[in-house]
Order: C-alpha cells, then structure tokens, then sequence
C-alpha cells in the first residue's frame, strides 16, 4: 500500500504502480469539504488532485481507501466524508487522528477527546451495517479495548528514504530496505521489547518517550 496526496497520480503512472506490484493507495482528504482542504494545504486546487488520483487509481484497477485524520475541526464532517467516498466508489474509509509529534507537538487542541473516539466507535459500527465503503475508525480500532496499537506489531511504515519505522509517528527506524530485507528488519523489530503485548499508542506513552529521548528529541 502507498500513501498519496493523489497529486500528479496520472492515470499512467497508477498503471505502472499496478503493473509493478502495488495493490492499494491510501489518498489522504484533510476534509471532504473542498475550500477546506484547499485552505489545509494552503494550495487551491488540492482538493481535485486527491479526487483525480482516486479515479485514476480506480481506473487502473488499484484498491483505493480514502482517508482522513480527524480532529476536533472537521469532526461534524464525518457523513460529508462517507457520501465522498461512496461517490467516488472507493472500497474504504479510513478515519486516524493526529498524535502531537513532530509539528503537531504544540497542537493538542488538534486531538480527539474521549468523546470524540467514542462518536467514530458509533460512525464505525453504523456505516459498516450499511451498504457502501467499508470504515475503518482507527483510533477505536487500535485502542487496548480492541487490537491495540498496530505500530511494530502489524504493520511496518517505509518513508521516503526506505528507513522503515513501526509506524509513520514514530521516528524509530530499524533500518533502509535499500541496505537490508525487509523480512530481516520485521524480525528485528516484531522483537523490540517495547513492542510485547497490546498497548494504546506509544507515542503518548511518557515511558516509551522517556526511554527514547534521545531519539525523539524530547
């Protein structure tokens, strides 16, 4: 799977991405409200490369799951959000959240209440007895309650450099696929003592930061 903006995902460059081996785009919306987005990303225009890139990636026979990070601003727009992805026929929606890293670190009015995760358990459970994209409200899904953090225990984030990290939060890297398998490094990683057991996310955790000051700079 690829994480995409859609911007300059042409209809031949999806097809040569299928033809290479990928299988699914993951193409972000900041909201399903155009002059939003648009504003989000400080370009207009944005918002119609992400809607090209879906069709294109359709087009060329690619998964496509549309998603979006949630926050306390664009909340309110969680069925505008479902009605895009149907429209555009996408096979899911994703709903994350901003964990207050990196730039974000001075944002928590940005992240999600309890109450917050608590109405995308509600907007999970509806939409998926429905007809339409299947939903994935992650931050229900990867509480302790459910399957807990995914992060080094099922999936693996690859950034743009080939460094691969447990996820695209935590800049802990376990080496560059340039330089070493990809088998090698999930090994390595899957038996990284801080990820045993099910957790919530632990980039919120003041132990897990704690124990990696020195990586994550705080």
């Amino acid at each position: 799977t690829s994480f995409t903006s859609g911007y300059h995902l042409t209809l031949e460059l999806a097809r040569q991405l299928k033809e290479a081996g990928l299988y699914a785009v993951r193409i972000s919306i900041d909201s399903p409200i155009e002059e939003q987005h648009d504003r989000f990303r400080g370009r207009k225009g944005a918002f119609q490369d992400a809607l090209s890139g879906v069709r294109n990636a359709l087009e060329a026979g690619l998964l496509v799951d549309l998603f979006m990070v949630t926050s306390p601003h664009n909340i309110d727009y969680l069925e505008d959000a479902f009605s895009l992805a149907a429209e555009l026929g996408v096979q899911e929606l994703s709903l994350y959240e901003i964990v207050a890293v990196g730039r974000w670190a001075t944002h928590e009015d940005e992240v999600l209440t309890s109450g917050d995760v608590a109405r995308l358990e509600s907007f999970h459970k509806e939409k998926n007895r429905m007809e339409g994209p299947r939903v994935s409200a992650l931050p229900y899904l990867l509480s302790p309650e459910m399957f807990g953090c995914f992060a080094g225990r099922r999936w693996i984030h690859v950034d743009g450099d080939g460094v691969a990290l447990p996820c695209a939060y935590m800049p802990l890297g376990f080496g560059n696929i340039k330089e070493k398998s990809l088998e090698e490094i999930w090994r390595e990683m899957t038996r990284y003592p801080w990820f045993k057991g099910r957790c919530s996310c632990q980039m919120r955790d003041p132990g897990f930061r704690e124990a990696h000051k020195e990586i994550l700079g705080k």
